[in-house]
């Protein structure tokens, strides 16, 4: 009902890998940003993080982007429908994603880059054969000038991910230096 209502301006399934794959996906096929607040995110169990929260599947669940100002006619149906919807966030044009968790942003990530860098081949078999280091050399000149566009933040209060990928980092420009 909601889908011919003539009030969404896109419909996407919250599958695997959640909040994230969904919102980006949709926010890079029409060309927009989207400043998210997952504190307004229905959750499953207490204690997830902003990172457990944009990851979660949820098969069950779907991300409608309604048309700004139809909000109400669309609240109503799933009301008539005893049927839970929350606003969780807004479409931007600045082709960026803003992930808040309340008043903090935990994750500023420009869509274009994140799409078109994640949605590429597999690149693993690139390490099987040839010289690793070379091959690490020729990805880094390749994606550098991708990497330098990104402007992406990950910040949180436990930070695993953030002293992970720096180790990483180090030791990689430590072995190619």
């Amino acid at each position: 009902e909601a889908a011919r209502s003539g009030h969404l301006e896109g419909l996407q399934d919250l599958g695997a890998a959640g909040l994230t794959s969904s919102v980006m996906e949709c926010a890079e096929r029409g060309g927009t940003g989207v400043d998210l607040d997952v504190a307004q995110v229905p959750r499953r169990e207490q204690g997830m993080s902003a990172y457990d929260v944009m990851l979660s599947e949820s098969q069950e669940r779907m991300l409608l982007i309604v048309s700004s100002g139809h909000e109400a006619p669309i609240r109503d149906i799933f009301e008539r429908w005893d049927l839970p919807v929350t606003v969780i966030g807004t479409v931007t044009d600045t082709g960026v994603a803003r992930v808040y968790d309340g008043d903090t942003l935990t994750a500023e990530l420009d869509i274009a880059t994140l799409v078109e860098r994640t949605g590429r081949r597999n690149t693993r078999p690139l390490l099987r054969d040839g010289d690793p280091e070379a091959i690490l050399k020729r990805l880094l000149a390749e994606r550098a000038p991708h990497y330098a566009q990104a402007q992406i933040r990950v910040e949180g209060q436990q930070s695993p991910h953030t002293r992970t990928a720096w180790t990483i980092i180090e030791e990689l420009e430590k072995w190619l230096s």
